[in-house]
């Protein structure tokens, strides 16, 4: 049997060969694992949540927007049929995106603040014209009873 990571290989058409998956960190949306394989790695978004293409589409044009304005990230990748997401047998879905190493910046550092508040600007002007409006998930603040309800499966 397949293991995840010869099927996104495949579907994105990263060649055939010995691939592995290492989790990298989690966050509101989603977690992120490291793709390694035939010399090459890359970062692979299991989302938490169903999304859409066009979704990820407006993802994919802001990304590509703020790069033609000097803001470097790693391409959202197509798979074999152009679409930027997968939905794997199991029944999550996935993204993937070229793997940039780093470290963590330093928020105290006054060159970092700077970076941060140019490459935000960048974005605002990046998006701008665009349609639409974001998901109410990026404004809300579930009420206390959600976070009640959480505790208690958690404990």
């Amino acid at each position: 049997m397949r293991n995840t990571g010869e099927l996104i290989a495949d579907a994105y058409a990263l060649g055939t060969g010995d691939w592995t998956m290492t989790p990298v960190a989690r966050g509101a949306l989603g977690q992120i694992w490291k793709l390694s394989g035939n010399g090459t790695a890359w970062a692979v978004k299991e989302l938490l949540f169903e999304t859409d293409e066009p979704d990820v589409g407006a993802e994919s044009a802001l990304r590509d927007a703020a790069e033609t304005l000097g803001i470097s990230a790693p391409r959202l990748m197509p798979d074999r049929t152009g679409a930027h997401v997968v939905r794997l047998p199991e029944g999550s879905y996935v993204k993937l995106y070229d793997w940039v190493d780093g470290t963590a910046a330093d928020p105290s550092d006054p060159e970092t603040l700077s970076w941060c508040g140019r490459t935000l600007a960048i974005l605002h002007k990046a998006g701008a014209g665009t349609r639409g409006t974001p998901s109410g998930w990026y404004e809300r603040c579930n009420p206390e009873s959600d976070w009640a309800e959480l505790l208690g499966k958690a404990e």
